[in-house]
């Protein structure tokens, strides 16, 4: 249970750092995330324009053993992109809020 909540939360940060390469370079990043399915595949597209051309592709398929570890490597990867452009990243702010109880009508537990 733990590796799926580091996955979500990897994943969650990857299309964060990947949504700030695409505003601020001249870099497309698409992050592919079909439901249906247990991966994620995040490419890197030479521009804008030039979306054709892929300078990197990983698909990480969830159920693996190294699922936390590519997304680790894919998330380092994104961040040296940005440290190179010199893009700060380190103000990117977002807050996960867990519920541990809630009520659908009736008594409460």
């Amino acid at each position: 249970m733990e590796a799926n909540r580091e996955i979500a939360r990897l994943s969650g940060e990857i299309t964060m750092l990947a949504l700030l390469i695409n505003q601020t370079t001249e870099l497309a990043v698409f992050v592919d995330f079909p439901g249906h399915v247990g991966w994620v595949e995040i490419s890197i597209r030479q521009s804008k324009k030039d979306y054709n051309t892929t300078l990197t592709e990983d698909r990480v398929v969830f159920h693996r053993d190294d699922a936390v570890n590519q997304l680790k490597k894919i998330k380092l990867k994104l961040r040296k992109i940005l440290r190179d452009k010199k893009v700060d990243y380190n103000e990117l702010d977002y807050t996960i809020r867990e519920i541990r109880e809630y009520h659908l009508g009736g008594t409460s537990q």
